[in-house]
């Protein structure tokens, strides 16, 4: 979303994601392939 022109902002509130280091995780997972990783459980 955020490479759509989507601010940091507008994902919190669509997503529900309450913290920016969230955002910057997740798109660097997507960048690097580690798609994956979306589909684990969160937690331990």
């Amino acid at each position: 979303m955020n490479e759509d022109g989507f601010t940091n902002k507008e994902i919190m509130e669509t997503l529900g994601i309450k913290n920016v280091s969230q955002i910057k995780r997740c798109m660097r997972w997507y960048r690097a392939g580690d798609i994956h990783r979306f589909n684990q459980p969160v937690g331990k």
